[in-house]
């Protein structure tokens, strides 16, 4: 009876320890170490960046999202660099913004291609974000940008 008492106890053990270790890697990934710098109208609000980063800082395809009271009330899906967004789309409940960012502001263009490129790019940062939850094995959050991406890219059909 010692032994199997025992025995119980070291799986038992063990699966806890196999819990604890999974949810510290998914906490160490959804961990904000790379820093996005916000659009200029999301000012004192918090923000979170999932894509690739480069020096603590967003770089490529991604999306940011902006939170108020613990909802997400934006993202930002698209290219950045140097932690600052360039091209892209906002998304605000279900109205988007599309183009060039400077300073985190819209460029205001006329050129159609920009508009493109800017979907183009915002589909490629849901791609990103699907990516990133994925390999945290996150897979209701992967499903929800994969999907966008999929919304994304229907804008410019």
């Amino acid at each position: 009876m010692k032994n199997n008492t025992h025995s119980k106890a070291i799986w038992v053990a063990l699966a806890i320890g196999l819990q604890c270790l999974a949810s510290m890697t998914y906490a160490e990934a959804a961990a904000p170490m790379c820093k996005a710098k916000a659009l200029a109208t999301w000012k004192a609000k918090s923000t979170k960046w999932a894509g690739p980063c480069q020096k603590a800082l967003a770089q490529g395809h991604g999306a940011l999202r902006l939170y108020s009271g613990g909802k997400i009330t934006s993202t930002f899906y698209g290219e950045f660099r140097n932690g600052e967004p360039s091209l892209g789309v906002e998304e605000m409940g279900s109205n988007f913004k599309a183009g060039r960012v400077e300073r985190g502001q819209f460029v205001k263009s006329d050129d159609r291609q920009t508009y493109i490129d800017a979907f183009k790019a915002a589909e490629k940062g849901a791609l990103a974000a699907e990516s990133q939850f994925t390999a945290v094995g996150n897979q209701p959050s992967a499903t929800f940008y994969r999907e966008k991406a999929s919304v994304l890219a229907a804008q410019m059909d």
